[in-house]
Parts: structure tokens; sequence; C-alpha cells
């Protein structure tokens, strides 16, 4: 594992980008955020990351379907799914199908966003112990 630990942050709102890339700063987790589901796919298979976020709303794809395909790629990577709206049939059942590990509520705050990373590392702790 490197230094730092790796968390990928998907969004296609630029603005929350910024937002995460500030809050980001001052934690121990090493950050790469991008707008694009095309460049997050070639990121992940380039470098490792412990955790993964990614928006609901994607233009090239939703949340859910993205994670899913990150589970295969990388099982052991923690995967949050970030949407304003939670109650979506499909994100549930994907939590349930454990292709996501827990949802992020936009808005979010600083407070809730180290809560998800800090429980999101300890998910990653368990599962790199477990294999």
């Amino acid at each position: 594992m490197p230094d730092k630990p790796n968390v990928l942050f998907l969004d296609d709102d630029f603005l929350l980008l910024k937002a995460v890339e500030l809050i980001a700063r001052n934690t121990e987790f090493s950050f790469r955020l991008t707008t694009s589901v095309k460049e997050a796919k070639q990121l992940i298979k380039s470098e490792g990351y412990q955790i993964i976020f990614s928006d609901y709303h994607m233009p090239e794809c939703n949340g859910v379907e993205f994670l899913a395909e990150v589970a295969k790629i990388c099982p052991h990577t923690v995967r949050i799914l970030v949407s304003a709206s939670l109650q979506d049939k499909e994100a549930k059942a994907s939590l349930e199908q454990q292709h996501i590990f827990t949802f992020l509520k936009k808005p979010f705050g600083k407070d809730s966003f180290n809560e998800s990373l800090s429980l999101a590392m300890k998910e990653w702790e368990r599962l790199a112990t477990d294999t």
C-alpha cells in the first residue's frame, strides 16, 4: 500500500470536485478527482485505489453500473455511491449485492465526508486482512 491510501472521486459536477479537493487537503489520503467515467476506468487500471466514490448521475453511465464494474476489476476496493436521491431501487439492490459499501448523500459537509472516509478505510483494512 502507498504511504497515503489512494481515493478516487468521480463526479461530473466540477464545483463539487473543487469542494472535495478543499476538504481532502488536510486528510491522510491521496486523492484523484475526475469528471469522466472513461478517465476513472483508466485510472483504476493504472493505479490502485483503496476507496472509490462515484456520483449516481453521470452522463456516460450511472454510478451503480460504474461501481459494479469496479467490483469486478478490484473487488477489495471500497465503493461509495454519492447522490442527492438515494431512494433508487437499483442503488439499494447494488448495496445488497455488495457492489457498494455505503452511500454519501448530497449535499454533504466536511464531517460526513470525513466519516465516510474513515468508515471506508476501516472496511478496506478488514477486507485486506480477510484475504
